[in-house]
């Protein structure tokens, strides 16, 4: 069963139409007439209307760094004051909160229906995102923890092996990595009022690696071993072209990654060194290497610099030896934070 909602960024004079599959959104460009003042007045009544203030509703689904994004002054068109509704008493959160509520499809403003905004919450786009995550076996974390402990490699992900060999490689797709469902919540969302055309599929991985001193969330554990396990996820962005790709990483470095200890502005959990990569050449990107080892139905995989990767290789299947581990290896492009995170930098 498919849920079909459309969004509108009022700044631009198209929308997104959202199919949403399980852990799947589709989403596509139409073209969209302009909105008379009468449909914007309706949106405007219906506001007040409402059981829940928008801010609270954006809130409520853990998206207030998301809404604090949109830029009102571009947005003036779509925000006029009525004779039914004292626009100019609105908080600016309580305009931004109702622009990405529009925008994500939550709200049709084409329709007269003025009790809309009472089944807000309803909205797909809201709802938590959860992901199952496997067991994986530990023929393939023992030897690669004990790399990472010595810091031979810098960490590793592990996922089921269907997964990878049929939705990671492709032109114009993006791995994304991240321990936070809100944080891709939030990413998805950020993606999606921004009118970049893509489809987005969550994958379950485990994960280990070493931490930076210089991160500020160390846990007590970490503090002896200086290494982290997880459970985490790749998004698996596809664009609709390379032009829009290359929209991703300024949207990142602006909003979903940390720089200094007091940024504001940033969406929720950003990290000091996301990770993403593309299997093609791109702008921007740098050139890694990523050792895979397939065994039990499963897939690990480090990434390690080139002139790394022949001392890797060796040592690795010098341990492997006497197993049915499959290695290989092959070219990866890696974002520049991540980058220098290899290179032993934090940020």
């Amino acid at each position: 069963m498919k849920n079909v909602f459309s969004h509108h960024l009022f700044s631009n004079r198209t929308f997104n139409q959202l199919i949403f599959n399980q852990s799947t959104f589709t989403c596509k460009r139409a073209n969209l007439k302009q909105l008379t003042i009468v449909f914007i007045s309706l949106f405007l009544i219906s506001c007040t209307q409402a059981d829940k203030s928008y801010t609270q509703v954006v809130a409520n689904a853990q998206l207030t760094e998301v809404a604090s994004t949109i830029n009102l002054e571009n947005n003036k068109a779509a925000l006029k004051t009525v004779a039914d509704v004292d626009y100019a008493q609105w908080s600016q959160e309580e305009k931004q909160s109702a622009l990405l509520l529009t925008a994500l499809g939550c709200i049709d403003i084409s329709t007269n229906d003025s009790k809309q905004s009472t089944s807000v919450n309803d909205c797909e786009a809201l709802a938590p995102l959860s992901i199952d995550y496997p067991s994986v076996p530990s023929s393939l974390t023992l030897l690669l923890n004990q790399l990472v402990s010595q810091k031979i490699v810098q960490g590793y992900n592990v996922k089921e092996q269907t997964l990878v060999t049929s939705n990671e490689t492709g032109d114009n797709i993006i791995l994304y990595g991240h321990s936070s469902l809100i944080h891709a919540k939030q990413l998805i969302s950020l993606l999606t009022i921004s009118n970049i055309d893509f489809i987005w599929q969550v994958i379950a991985k485990e994960s280990a690696f070493n931490i930076r001193d210089d991160w500020q969330d160390i846990q007590p554990d970490e503090k002896i071993s200086r290494v982290r396990i997880a459970k985490e996820y790749d998004v698996r962005f596809t664009f609709a072209d390379n032009a829009e790709q290359l929209r991703f990483m300024p949207l990142i470095n602006q909003y979903a990654k940390k720089d200094s200890d007091d940024e504001t502005g940033l969406i929720k959990n950003a990290w000091w060194q996301p990770f993403y990569r593309t299997f093609a050449p791109q702008q921007s990107f740098m050139p890694v290497k990523r050792i895979s080892l397939q065994a039990d139905g499963f897939v690990a995989s480090t990434l390690v610099l080139p002139a790394d990767l022949t001392s890797i290789l060796n040592l690795i299947k010098s341990n492997l030896s006497q197993t049915d581990v499959i290695i290989s290896s092959e070219d990866v492009w890696v974002n520049p934070a991540f980058y220098r995170y290899l290179e032993g930098d934090y940020k």
